[in-house]
């Protein structure tokens, strides 16, 4: 992901951490606010009304609700409204999320330091704003994606801001909290890789590095081939042992590595493996918080869908799932890493299906690869035919390509259905403007 970078330092928890968080949520419900708010007495309503004056959601949701309190009067309800949004922002941090974002020791301050009904106005906002805040940082996720990356185009599956506070004010508090973060398995498993970085970060990470000068292979002995071993031993992959040797045991380990991290799966330690086995603790929790963030992205109502078809770009992949359980697997073409040919990320839903397809070359890869190659040799790519605009097929003998870029090209190129065509046998059609099937 291009440009796209989570800074973390590891927060180790501790005994003393959770007692200061717990007390701050004990704080949060028992305190006692002045008036009642319940009441709504005019100058709590102004306050609300001023306080909510740049924020047009919560605006909405208390011009609605008669700027009743959801968060500020000494009712049961709002207590545990308090309790369970103290309790969320404390553990923001389990789901990658920087728990300063949300300050939980400032707002139970806030709460203390309330002394009339205007400060609980304010007071009444502020809640409605950081639990905002929160719910869409934790469901769909803190940065816009085409802001990191103009190809990921995906569209984030955004809640209505009043929709949320509306549906929250109607929920058991805790329950709705706990319901916010994506539901899927990717995301459980990342979590539990999250928390497993961290215990190994508080444990000094995974030893010293490997050095890098040559390959290491299978045969080899020496200081490179100890270190390996230790890497390996550190990384889960082999069990303990003394061999100072670079024996099958250590090849199969090596190989394992290599298929868990998208290698080439050659059982020889080159600069490519070493780098990726030299990977530190924290780069690897920086890397596990990216991709919480991006299952936050797609974390749609309802899931992706009992049956859905998953592109793994980084891969080269397409797998169909069905119930959670992948039923077909074959290879995809995705473009190269350069500007002009990356394939963008996006989902959309499929329309139909097409069988024996042909493929028109769209202009994009018609002016950058063979719109020059027809220049050089008109008769490059002959799989290729040459449509006019009255659907009929040109010879090329009778065309001048020098002329032509393009722009003012005025043929369209088409590859006719066949076992040799770029789109195989089916192509899946969805709405997309990238000319991707």
């Amino acid at each position: 992901m291009d440009g796209f970078k989570l800074t973390y330092r590891a927060k180790i928890s501790s005994p003393d951490r959770r007692t200061v968080l717990g007390g701050l949520a004990a704080a949060a419900t028992a305190a006692a606010l002045p008036g009642h708010a319940s009441a709504r007495s005019t100058a709590f309503m102004q306050s609300i009304a001023e306080a909510a004056g740049r924020d047009r959601a919560i605006a909405e949701f208390y011009k609605q609700t008669g700027y009743a309190a959801i968060w500020t009067s000494n009712g049961n309800r709002d207590k545990q409204r308090r309790q369970a949004l103290v309790q969320a922002i404390s553990k923001a941090s389990n789901h990658g999320l920087p728990e300063d974002r949300y300050s939980p020791e400032l707002i139970t301050a806030n709460i203390r330091a309330v002394r009339n009904e205007r400060d609980l106005g304010r007071l009444e906002v502020e809640l409605s704003r950081v639990f905002l805040q929160y719910a869409r940082d934790i469901q769909t996720g803190m940065v816009t994606p085409s802001r990191i990356d103009q190809d990921m185009v995906r569209d984030v599956p955004l809640r209505s801001r009043t929709g949320l506070l509306t549906a929250f004010s109607k929920s058991t508090p805790r329950a709705f909290m706990k319901a916010l973060p994506p539901k899927s398995d990717e995301y459980a498993r990342l979590m539990k890789a999250k928390m497993q970085l961290e215990r190994q970060l508080g444990r000094g990470g995974w030893g010293q590095d490997i050095p890098a000068q040559r390959t290491l292979r299978p045969g080899d002995s020496g200081g490179s081939v100890v270190a390996l071993r230790n890497k390996l031993i550190a990384l889960g992959y082999m069990n303990r042992n003394a061999s100072q040797v670079y024996d099958n045991r250590m090849q199969v380990a090596v190989q394992k590595f290599q298929l868990d991290h998208g290698l080439l799966a050659d059982g020889v330690a080159g600069p490519g493996t070493i780098g990726e086995l030299n990977a530190s603790a924290e780069q690897r929790l920086s890397q596990v918080m990216v991709a919480m963030e991006r299952e936050r992205w797609m974390n749609r109502p309802g899931g992706r869908g009992k049956t859905h078809i998953w592109v793994n770009l980084p891969d080269f992949h397409m797998r169909l799932v069905d119930n959670d359980r992948v039923t077909f697997k074959t290879r995809a073409v995705v473009g190269e890493r350069k500007r002009d040919k990356r394939t963008p990320e996006f989902s959309d839903e499929m329309t139909y299906m097409e069988v024996n397809p042909d493929w028109t070359v769209p202009r994009s890869i018609l002016g950058r690869d063979y719109l020059p190659k027809f220049k050089e040799n008109p008769n490059a790519a002959r799989y290729l035919q040459l449509i006019d605009a009255s659907g009929r097929t040109v010879s090329r003998d009778s065309i001048d390509f020098s002329q032509y870029t393009e722009h003012n090209f005025p043929f369209t190129v088409r590859q006719a259905p066949g076992d040799r065509n770029a789109l195989g046998r089916v192509k899946f059609m969805f709405p997309n403007p990238h000319a991707i099937y």
